[in-house]
């Protein structure tokens, strides 16, 4: 840290500015403390690099659905379904997440329709799955003709579902260890 900067240092908002990757440990430190509101590092980087409303929201924002749990069809190796509905923004969302026991993965699918016109699909929606501790997209697809999407076997860690190109689109919390 630098006289220059009483939180975060020269070095560490370039790095920010220019690699822009979720993944480094440097970029959520900084993004962490711009989501805290310092002018300071605001004013630095509205010179050299993204807006502060450019970053990802932070897990700790990401909108938390009703879940029902249902027993999944063991003999077929499914631990559990879980099933969501929610609204995000402009849309509605349907995601069925099937815990699979061998290996321990997820298999992620659903449909996304507009929450102003019920039942009607939305296609060609860019659709990103993020890991909670990087904020980083882990895969990203796009809903087809009727809103459907799906993400193949994942393994089991805390993701978010964000809908829309626009990385401060709302994000869905769909899966946490602890559920």
């Amino acid at each position: 840290m630098t006289a220059a900067h009483d939180h975060i240092s020269t070095d560490e908002l370039m790095a920010f500015a220019w690699s822009g990757d979720p993944a480094r440990p440097e970029y959520r430190h900084v993004a962490d403390h711009l989501r805290a509101g310092c002018k300071h590092c605001e004013a630095w980087l509205a010179l050299h690099g993204p807006a502060v409303s450019e970053l990802p929201p932070s897990p700790e924002t990401w909108i938390q659905p009703q879940r029902l749990r249902a027993t999944g069809n063991v003999r077929a190796g499914d631990l559990a379904d879980v099933s969501l509905i929610c609204s995000a923004g402009p849309y509605e969302l349907d995601v069925l997440i099937r815990e699979l026991q061998t290996p321990p993965s997820l298999a992620i699918a659903g449909q996304v329709t507009q929450a102003e016109r019920i039942h009607e699909p939305v296609p060609a929606l860019e659709l990103a799955l993020l890991e909670a501790s990087t904020s980083g997209v882990v895969m990203a697809t796009t809903t087809n003709e009727f809103g459907e999407f799906d993400f193949p076997t994942l393994g089991e860690e805390h993701y978010g579902l964000r809908c829309g190109e626009d990385p401060a689109s709302p994000v869905i919390l769909l899966w946490d260890r602890s559920m």
